[in-house]
């Protein structure tokens, strides 16, 4: 019989990685394919890519460079991820626990309090697009409200442009309830070459700005590798 301890483990991390369900129903019924083919050449103008996209069938994810060029910094304390198969790289601390999964990648933070019952997370997904092209906005317009019907005492705190990975983005910050505990989460929706790219965050409330620094370097460090 598992002690308290082994049972707040394994409850923290069913809760770390429940969050992250409404935002994948959302994703999928938005138009999120399953398969993991990459399409060549598939741009949305309204996205900001302005140019064919790269043949994406064989980035190289073991050097220092990018297929672009740009030279990996490493930051101090982190580890780098690379995911050769949707071409992106991105750097997270040591400490956080990797955990990969079918068309997603999470970092686990370590717990705080032995009782936390929260596995704060950061969080990729990724996959291929598949039925009616739309822009990057429209695409934010459907997952915010898919997320306003499925988040439990959703409160969307504040929505922007941006960009991740020197491409445009689109930014929200919003509250909710994950199996009656309360969550804060910050989400980038990004497209690119047929992909739809979704980076986000869940801490406790509060806890978003106290990661500022380290979830800034993690940002600042995700790129495309072609």
């Amino acid at each position: 019989m598992p002690i308290r301890g082994e049972n707040v483990r394994m409850r923290r991390r069913k809760i770390g990685i429940l969050f992250l369900l409404p935002s994948v129903a959302v994703i999928i019924a938005a138009g999120f394919g399953t398969g993991s083919c990459i399409r060549q050449g598939s741009i949305d103008p309204d996205a900001g890519e302005e140019t064919a996209c790269n043949d994406l069938s064989g980035g190289d994810a073991s050097g220092g460079e990018s297929a672009g060029g740009a030279a990996l910094e490493p930051i101090e304390g982190f580890l780098v991820y690379d995911n050769p198969a949707y071409h992106f790289r991105v750097q997270y601390p040591a400490e956080w626990t990797k955990d990969e999964g079918t068309n997603r990648v999470s970092f686990i933070m370590p717990p705080r309090e032995p009782e936390q019952e929260l596995a704060e997370c950061f969080n990729i997904l990724f996959d291929t697009m598949t039925g009616e092209r739309m822009s990057l906005s429209q695409y934010a317009s459907i997952i915010i409200g898919g997320l306003e019907k499925q988040t439990p005492d959703f409160s969307l705190i504040e929505s922007n442009d941006t960009t991740l990975g020197g491409h445009p983005a689109f930014r929200i910050t919003y509250t909710g309830r994950a199996d009656e505990i309360e969550v804060q989460y910050a989400a980038f929706f990004l497209i690119r070459c047929g992909l739809l790219y979704v980076v986000n965050c869940a801490t406790l409330p509060g806890r978003l700005e106290e990661y500022g620094e380290t979830l800034h370097l993690i940002l600042s460090s995700f790129q495309f590798l072609s």
